[in-house]
């Protein structure tokens, strides 16, 4: 067993261990939803009777109406009742068709084998009524055999009503259904009262067998009210009680009363149709109440069918969701096992002498525990070699840096030579250099002393001009001043012209000489204030054009002013230069030792190559045997190697 087993892929094994459970979840929900849609089944047909029931209920009230009809039309021998009957027959055959209508909508797999024998024989008895209604227009049939056809017709009709609390295992329905049977047959009992009473009154009297009929009829009816009221309930019995009192109901048991006392004598004196419009009020009464028991039971079984239907929705949609998750959850879980199995397997398969390769480790599971071990195995093999192969690596490069580096020291020796060579005939050329630089650098330091002596001088020679423009400025200032005297004078001479005007106008003939005078003197005033001004304007030109040149001269000066500082700062880079000059010449007498100092180290340079090349030789031939050992093997990279070694360990 244990053979066979081992020879079955992982795959297999998971699925025959889930094989089990998810066909016992599938056979459950199957279950339910079967016993859940049996219910909805059941409330279907129930809803459907309910209703067929309903329609049943109407056509035993008219039934009823037509049975009481016959009765006082047999006993009054066709002298009453004869239009009312002839008027109730179309409803009677209205109310049969839409009880046939709605059996006709029926599913017939709804319908119990009891059931449809019950239908068939009311199809059956309801075949007789046209011969029966035919027979009583003729008075031709006893009124005793009339009573039966419609008694059995109703009979049959409220049999059916009683076998629908049967079919049901609701209990509130099922006693609903009783109590409306029992309300039917009441009301039925009702009807028959109805239909005797209408006879007796026509007849004036009432047999002794009829009586007796009339007696246990009476007890029957109280026995099916009681029976009602122990099965409705508080609002059923309240509705019951109010159908039957006040005064209509009174004078029916009067009316009752006195049927019962005169029977043999007779002598009623009472109307059959007025007794028959009497007990149709409490029939009424009764087929109102009938009415809204059905109806309250036809909504019942409505709502317990949606109710069932929703449950067999929802236990259906929870059913295929648990099995689609139980069945999506099993092969994720058995994919999650196998996939990573199968594919570490096909790893350790194909990677030969690869020790880089690595197992995936999905988790913490006991799967992932074997591969984190199997990886930290590898990790130290390759470790391993690893050390092996860098071992062999490095004794290789180091005796190639050797004989590198021999070849190296010997070049770089023969360049130190050729170097130094360079060096000296450098050397030379910088001490010229320098020379000539320390000549350039006096040269230079006296032509700056010159520039900066002659800045000097142009400074003083423009702080003298500035000093001219402004005494210019003054004596044009003095000027200006003069000019506004005459011009003061004129205007003075001017008035004393017109006044001179004024008094010789006033010595009239005498003194029009004086007044040509007095107007040439004015004329002469009036140009000499017109020279004073053209003389104002010409000064005042004069003063900008002075004050443009003070502010030429100004700007010369301090222009110049820069110029003597940039010489200085000149000199003194000057003489900074002169300093470097020295110092180079201290440099070149550090460049002279050092050469020395490299003559020495190029001698012992070439002693260590001989050395090196043997030590070159010796490595060769060890990096050479590593690394055939080594070279089966794939590893990372040394580093690399040790770092996910101290991972794995960590």
């Amino acid at each position: 067993m244990k053979t066979i087993v081992n020879r079955m892929s992982m795959r297999f094994k998971f699925a025959c261990v889930l094989l089990l459970p998810l066909l016992a979840l599938a056979w459950f929900s199957a279950q339910g939803v079967m016993e859940r849609r049996a219910t909805v089944q059941e409330f279907d047909r129930l809803h459907a009777l309910t209703q067929l029931a309903q329609r049943a209920g109407d056509a035993v009230h008219q039934m009823q109406l037509e049975r009481g009809m016959t009765a006082g039309f047999l006993g009054s021998e066709g002298e009453a009742f004869g239009n009312r009957l002839s008027e109730q027959r179309p409803n009677t055959d209205a109310a049969a068709e839409a009880f046939q209508a709605q059996r006709d909508e029926l599913d017939q797999a709804l319908l119990t084998p009891a059931v449809t024998q019950q239908l068939n024989d009311i199809d059956t008895q309801w075949q007789r009524q046209a011969q029966m209604r035919q027979r009583v227009d003729d008075l031709e049939v006893a009124m005793d055999d009339a009573l039966s056809h419609y008694t059995g017709i109703n009979g049959r009709l409220m049999a059916f009503v009683g076998t629908l609390s049967h079919l049901t295992s609701e209990g509130d329905i099922a006693r609903q259904l009783n109590a409306y049977e029992q309300l039917l047959e009441a009301k039925d009992l009702a009807g028959i009262e109805r239909a005797l009473l209408a006879n007796a009154f026509s007849a004036d009297g009432m047999a002794p067998a009829m009586l007796q009929r009339f007696l246990t009829l009476i007890g029957k009816e109280q026995a099916y009210l009681d029976s009602f009221r122990s099965l409705a309930g508080n609002e059923g019995r309240e509705q019951l009680e109010q159908a039957l009192s006040g005064p209509e109901i009174e004078r029916l048991l009067a009316r009752r009363e006195l049927a019962i006392s005169q029977a043999e004598e007779g002598g009623y004196g009472v109307s059959s149709e007025q007794w028959f419009e009497w007990q149709t009020v409490k029939i009424g009464r009764l087929k109102a109440l009938e009415d809204r028991i059905v109806d309250a039971v036809v909504s019942e079984t409505l709502v317990l069918r949606k109710a069932a239907q929703w449950a067999l929705w929802q236990y259906a949609v929870i059913a295929l969701a648990a099995s689609l998750m139980a069945i999506i959850a099993a092969a994720v879980m058995v994919r999650a096992i196998t996939q990573p199995l199968n594919q570490a397997l096909t790893s350790i398969a194909n990677r030969g002498n690869d020790l880089t390769q690595r197992l995936a480790i999905p988790g913490s599971d006991e799967l992932s525990q074997l591969y984190l071990a199997f990886n930290e195995s590898s990790a130290v093999t390759e470790a391993l070699v690893a050390d092996v192969k860098r071992n062999a690596q490095s004794v290789a490069v180091a005796s190639n840096q050797m004989a590198q580096g021999n070849q190296d020291l010997a070049q770089r020796t023969e360049e130190q030579s050729a170097s130094l060579v360079q060096t000296a005939s450098s050397m030379e050329q910088i001490t010229a250099t320098v020379r000539q630089s320390a000549e350039n650098a006096q040269q230079a330091q006296q032509m700056t002393g010159d520039v900066a002596h002659q800045a000097k001088e142009a400074t003083q020679i423009a702080s003298q001009a500035q000093q001219a423009m402004q005494l210019i400025l003054q004596a044009n200032e003095q000027v200006n001043s003069i000019v506004a005297t005459i011009d003061n004078i004129a205007f003075q001479t001017n008035l004393l012209a017109l006044n001179a005007s004024v008094e010789a106008a006033r010595a009239g003939e005498h003194g029009r000489g004086f007044a040509v005078v007095a107007d040439e003197v004015r004329k002469l005033a009036s140009r000499s204030a017109q020279e004073a001004s053209q003389i104002r304007q010409l000064i005042d030109n004069n003063a900008a054009k002075i004050s443009e040149g003070e502010n030429l001269v100004s700007s010369t000066n301090d222009t110049l002013g820069r110029i003597a500082q940039g010489v200085e700062k000149m000199a003194s880079v000057v003489d900074e230069m002169a300093s470097a000059t020295h110092e180079q010449s201290a440099g070149i007498e550090q460049i002279n030792r050092a050469m020395a100092q490299l003559e020495d180290v190029t001698q012992q340079n070439a002693a260590l190559v001989e050395e090196m090349a043997a030590a070159s030789r010796s490595l060769d031939e060890q990096a050479d045997d590593m690394t055939s050992k080594v070279s089966d093997y794939q590893v990372r990279d040394s580093s690399l190697a040790d770092n996910r070694l101290a991972l794995s360990h960590a």
